[in-house]
């Protein structure tokens, strides 16, 4: 089958690549014809040794995707062959990711695709997703609190606002101002341009919690409030609980900023 990813241990090169299909799903496993996958900074350390993802090269890149259900292995239940889900699956069971026509996966490691979004989209979400759930979780904010998110343009941060935005939370975002409209869209009720020296003071109205998105801004950001609650996100999370919020969020139009392409 064609793939996209790296032909040998510590190889930093992404090339394309004909392997192997996977093997039939094992037991709790499914085979996804993939869709659509995701891309991100992550992606990087999978075969340098930075992310441990049981990755086996040669073998294709990237933890998340969207596909159809090919095939199911023995005590799969509630997954129908045909079925388009997203997943996030790392360690990866059959050694090899999403940037290929097939990868295996953990059933558990799935959800169901909402009608309302499209794959491409889909795809996009699931670790980021995570991560912006997995933080607010840990900030717990309540209903009409103030939050502060750094680099709300960010795919963590953008998906962190329409989270907060759902739950009743007040959200001031900084970002760059090309972004100011669209996050303003997504539910932020304040945008600060993050290129002016001075946002902090513009920003010093008091929050309640501030996740820290924007690599080198904790410094900045905790300041704004004494005991104010703070959050720099990792990547672990529950996929059971992303799809809840996942659902609430199609239902309300979820949306992920469009890229920036590099020139």
């Amino acid at each position: 089958m064609k793939a996209s990813g790296v032909s040998a241990p510590g190889a930093m090169g992404v090339t394309l690549l004909d392997l192997p299909e996977p093997p039939p799903p094992g037991t709790g496993q499914v085979l996804i014809a993939v869709e659509a996958a995701g891309v991100g900074p992550w992606d990087r350390l999978r075969n340098t040794g930075g992310w441990d993802v049981g990755l086996r090269p040669p073998a294709a890149l990237g933890v998340e995707g969207v596909g159809r259900v090919r095939a199911i292995g023995p005590d799969v239940q509630g997954i129908p062959v045909g079925d388009r889900v997203v997943a996030h699956e790392a360690p990866l069971p059959g050694g090899s990711g999403f940037w290929a026509e097939q990868v295996l996966v953990a059933a558990a490691h799935t959800a169901p695709v909402p009608d309302e979004l499209e794959p491409a989209a889909a795809a996009a979400l699931p670790v980021n997703g995570l991560t912006a759930l997995q933080a607010l979780e840990a900030l717990d904010p309540g209903t009409d609190q103030r939050l502060l998110i750094t680099n709300g343009g960010g795919g963590t941060g953008s998906l962190a606002i329409q989270l907060a935005k759902a739950a009743d939370v007040e959200v001031t975002a900084t970002a760059s101002p090309s972004a100011e409209e669209c996050l303003r869209s997504l539910g932020a009720a304040e945008v600060i341009g993050y290129h002016d020296p001075a946002w902090p003071a513009r920003a010093q109205r008091g929050f309640d919690a501030a996740l820290i998105a924007a690599p080198g801004t904790a410094v900045t950001a905790l300041p704004l409030r004494a005991g104010c609650r703070h959050m720099v996100p990792s990547r672990q999370s529950s996929m059971q609980r992303w799809l809840e919020a996942l659902q609430t969020l199609a239902c309300r139009g979820i949306s992920m900023p469009r890229p920036t392409l590099p020139r």
